[in-house]
């Protein structure tokens, strides 16, 4: 339970980082025209016409996927190595499909590791509890 409150956590770190700058800054990417055929196409059209091409910098697809891949690394590793994959793998993706430019990629990784500084980091002091001594 406590690494979803940090998952939630930072997930509202990061929307109250990304959203302003979206909202002062919005930054528009130029997508060459594409022509697939099939399914691939009318799959890939679809993909573009749900992600419509403003708020590039900074890419909330790779800083939300960190977020998540890292955000289970104290509890269970192997998830979170998996999920390390499959971020990396989206961060690729999104260049590759011209989603995204490279410095898109790179400031959501700014924006994961400040989340990931603020909320996910593991404590290095273990929590003390003050008890009043007994009588």
């Amino acid at each position: 339970l406590d690494v979803l409150k940090k998952l939630v956590a930072a997930f509202y770190l990061n929307f109250l980082i990304h959203y302003p700058i979206f909202f002062f800054f919005p930054t528009v990417i130029e997508r060459p025209t594409t022509s697939l055929d099939g399914w691939a196409g009318s799959a890939f059209s679809f993909l573009r016409w749900i992600d419509q091409p403003v708020n590039c910098f900074p890419s909330q697809h790779v800083s939300l996927c960190f977020v998540v891949a890292l955000g289970f690394w104290n509890y269970r590793r192997w998830i979170s190595i998996f999920f390390l994959f499959w971020a990396i793998a989206i961060s690729l993706s999104t260049l590759t499909t011209k989603q995204h430019y490279f410095w898109d990629v790179l400031g959501g990784l700014v924006v994961f590791l400040i989340c990931y500084g603020v909320v996910l980091r593991k404590e290095s002091q273990p929590k003390l509890q003050l008890v009043s001594p007994s009588k």
